[in-house]
């Protein structure tokens, strides 16, 4: 599902009906675009009663692609959208998102997802950088399996270098996804997911090759129906897309590889288009620990402003792991032309080939 949740939302629990009153316009209403089954209705209602007087119109879309092209094309109506950390760098080039002026509880945000939204105007991470971004949810890239089928062979996956192991030639699904893929590698070899010049990187073509061959198929929508089949045995998989399949079937499991792993973000952006210059109380709602501890009891993606790291909730249980895998996961990040050129180079020479 292109890193985004299965969870139940807003239409699902019957709430688009019941903000149906919100989405009619309104000129003083503080118009939110979001992907679908991502913002708990738990918490809009706790929204709409901290903040009573003013009117929330939700617009909910499909895809990450959706919210850009209304990025793109948008009127002064709306104030903020939820957008991958991936389209941060395109939305900052095109000017088609503003810098915030201010951002509450900025300090209580781990270094890592400052950094992340910290950029000059070409998108590229600078501490000397505006803040581009609110991050208000978070996940990981984990590995999934097949519990039944792994038992047997007498061990289970714990790191990216299982992976390798002869039981599991095209037994293993990985993401279309060259960052991805190439990252883990990386990872393997004690590299990091943004590594500058892997040109330098002894031995990462060759395991990339043998990765290959391990691989039944490459795909980020509908992945998992082969491992929920029995016919992959590991799936590279994004945690959004994971955790309700874990509910549903008891033999799979996930972890998260022990070396690290990627982590992606989703933030919370100002359209340039706006001419609206409060955030009518948006910002701050999202910023509040007890709202983190909540959002990340409820949904299946976890709040960087954090604070109860007890495993109440499905996210929480799954993609919080030790703090020294934590500490070694990565965002990955965007990379100058010339880095990026490699990697394009690497993954057409290795995984495009006949």
């Amino acid at each position: 599902m292109q890193r985004r949740s299965l969870l139940r939302g807003l239409a699902a629990l019957g709430l688009g009906a019941g903000l149906a009153g919100c989405n009619r316009y309104d000129p003083t209403a503080l118009t939110v675009t979001a992907l679908r089954n991502t913002l708990p209705p738990q918490l809009i209602n706790r929204f709409r009663q901290e903040f009573p007087a003013q009117a929330l119109r939700l617009q909910i879309k499909t895809t990450p692609q959706d919210i850009f092209n209304q990025l793109e094309a948008d009127t002064p109506t709306t104030q903020w959208l939820s957008l991958g950390d991936a389209w941060l760098k395109l939305a900052i080039e095109t000017k088609t998102i503003e810098p915030l002026r201010t951002l509450p509880h900025w300090a209580n945000l781990e270094p890592r997802w400052q950094q992340l939204v910290q950029r000059n105007e070409r998108g590229e991470p600078d501490p000397q950088g505006k803040i581009w971004g609110l991050p208000y949810r978070w996940g990981t890239t984990v590995m999934a399996y097949r519990a039944d089928l792994i038992q047997p062979t007498g061990w289970w996956p714990q790191d990216w270098e299982d992976l390798w192991k002869p039981e599991l030639t095209q037994k293993l699904s990985l993401l279309n996804q060259p960052r991805e893929v190439i990252g883990l590698v990386l990872k393997k070899l004690g590299q990091s997911y943004n590594t500058a010049d892997i040109n330098q990187v002894s031995g990462l073509k060759p395991a990339l090759e043998e990765l290959r061959q391990q691989t039944r198929f490459f795909a980020s929508t509908d992945y998992l129906q082969s491992l929920i089949m029995g016919d992959t045995w590991i799936a590279q998989a994004w945690s959004t897309d994971i955790l309700p399949i874990l509910n549903r079937y008891s033999n799979i499991k996930a972890i998260v590889p022990k070396s690290g792993t990627a982590l992606w973000a989703d933030c919370w952006v100002k359209s340039t288009q706006t001419t609206d210059t409060t955030d009518g109380g948006w910002l701050e709602f999202w910023s509040q620990a007890e709202i983190a501890n909540l959002f990340s009891q409820f949904s299946l993606a976890i709040s960087p402003f954090l604070t109860d790291f007890q495993a109440n909730g499905p996210a929480k249980t799954v993609l919080l792991p030790n703090q020294p895998t934590f500490q070694t996961s990565e965002l990955i990040l965007p990379l100058s032309p010339s880095s990026q050129a490699q990697y394009d180079q690497l993954w057409s020479e290795v995984m495009l080939s006949g």
